[in-house]
């Protein structure tokens, strides 16, 4: 019985070891930013206020009231809201315990979606390391990218498994808070996963409209998303053919390759063009080639469907992580933060090296998660007082980073899906209700 007793109280005891983790966490970043005075300028000075203000009954999208250009739907602001009645430190402290915590649901699902394949500490190790600087960077600003990649990451892991209702709120309240993964609509229904489609969609119309109507009012909530509707059509614009650009993506490294348009690095401003094209022509070719790519990945992805039925669950994670670079590269405007998208395609490719049985393949994916790890973390502030990582930014190394690392996707993909990538530690999963699934579903 002494035994069964001490079994019992060591399963609570890790159970509660994580929550404790992020009670003390908050409470330590609430103190520690008490002290300092810190303002952690995307969170409280962004969607903080934006907050405040629209719950006082003033436009968040007017920048005399936010200081900022409030950029999301009024659900965001409505999620933080109770964060605002108390100190600001304080809401720091719980909103970095939050995605914190986020981060480790996300990764404990990355992992469940590969179960039952044992993998090696240094999976996670590598993963970790490539994108540790961009971890650290949102948890530092507060930034939404933490909340969107984690539900996203949580939501389809959820729908893998065949709980649709989870997973298609967490999936959809990702898209509504940030429009990167709405890339998974396109997956989803590319994998002929239509049920799960038609969920989240309906998720999505619940989180954007009725939810604030419920909160707001129909009224309210009808007068915020027109002025929504207004500053996105403006942004949109500036990202896309404006004379000065500060995205990562590779629509924006064309744009500002084939004109004299300025790519502004936090105050660094380069020109780095070797043609002078017309503004307006630049950035047509831009979103030519941004809308060719992001077709060409829909039909490679629901050519995969019926293949997919052979693939393990590397393959799966293998596709997930294409579908979010892919989204990166195409999508107008890709700022540095947002780049944690990288984690699941990194990890997936560190899973195929480990468990193949093929010592040339594995040595390809080794080696190109070198390269990835030398290319992404280069623009790092190692020099302080210089422009080397500004440079290294406006010349285009992280949209360079993210082909070379979809081209190594890619290989790990075909790799996976021929006969000679081979591990004794893995095997086929055909479930009629995962994403793997069943093609009459």
């Amino acid at each position: 019985m002494i035994s069964n007793a001490r079994l019992i109280f060591s399963s609570r005891l890790r159970r509660l070891a994580v929550p404790l983790f992020l009670v003390v966490l908050a409470v330590f970043i609430a103190v520690t930013d008490a002290r300092k005075e810190k303002i952690r300028g995307d969170f409280s000075e962004f969607t903080l206020r934006a907050s405040k203000v629209m719950m006082a009954g003033y436009d968040p999208y007017n920048k005399d009231y936010v200081g900022q250009n409030y950029k999301y739907f009024p659900t965001n602001a409505l999620l933080v809201w109770p964060l605002s009645k108390v100190s600001v430190y304080v809401s720091q402290g719980v909103w970095f315990a939050i995605n914190a915590g986020l981060l480790i649901w996300a990764f404990h699902s990355l992992k469940a979606m590969l179960r039952p394949i044992k993998i090696p500490w240094w999976v996670t190790f590598a993963a970790l390391a490539i994108t540790f600087r961009v971890i650290v960077m949102n948890l530092r600003l507060g930034q939404w990218n933490t909340s969107v990649f984690c539900f996203s990451i949580i939501g389809l892991r959820y729908l893998h498994d065949g709980a649709r209702t989870g997973g298609s709120l967490l999936l959809s309240l990702a898209i509504t808070l940030k429009y990167m993964p709405v890339i998974f609509l396109a997956y989803l229904a590319a994998r002929r996963r239509w049920k799960d489609l038609a969920a989240t969609c309906a998720a999505a119309i619940f989180w954007i409209l009725l939810f604030p109507a419920i909160v707001l009012g129909p009224s309210r909530t009808t007068e915020l998303m027109q002025r929504f509707y207004k500053s996105s059509t403006e942004r949109v614009e500036q990202m896309t053919s404006g004379q000065l650009v500060n995205s990562q993506s590779v629509h924006s490294a064309i744009y500002r390759t084939l004109s004299p348009v300025a790519q502004d690095n936090d105050g660094g401003i380069f020109y780095v063009n070797i043609l002078n094209l017309p503004r307006d022509t630049a950035a047509l070719i831009a979103k030519t080639f941004s809308f060719a790519l992001l077709i060409a990945a829909i039909v490679w992805l629901s050519r995969q469907h019926r293949k997919a039925l052979q693939i393990n669950q590397v393959g799966t994670l293998l596709l997930i992580g294409l579908c979010y670079l892919v989204w990166y590269i195409a999508a107008p405007g890709v700022r540095h933060a947002q780049l944690i998208g990288i984690l699941p395609l990194t990890f997936a490719i560190a899973a195929a090296a480990s468990v193949t049985d093929d010592q040339r393949t594995r040595k390809i994916l080794i080696a190109g998660l070198i390269l990835v790890f030398v290319m992404f973390t280069s623009p790092a502030e190692i020099v302080e007082d210089t422009n080397y990582n500004r440079i290294l930014e406006a010349y285009g190394i992280l949209p360079l980073t993210l082909l070379v690392e979809i081209a190594l996707g890619l290989y790990a993909f075909y790799r996976v899906g021929s006969g000679s990538f081979v591990s004794s530690s893995w095997e086929v999963r055909d479930d009629s209700h995962s994403l793997v699934g069943d093609p009459r579903y």
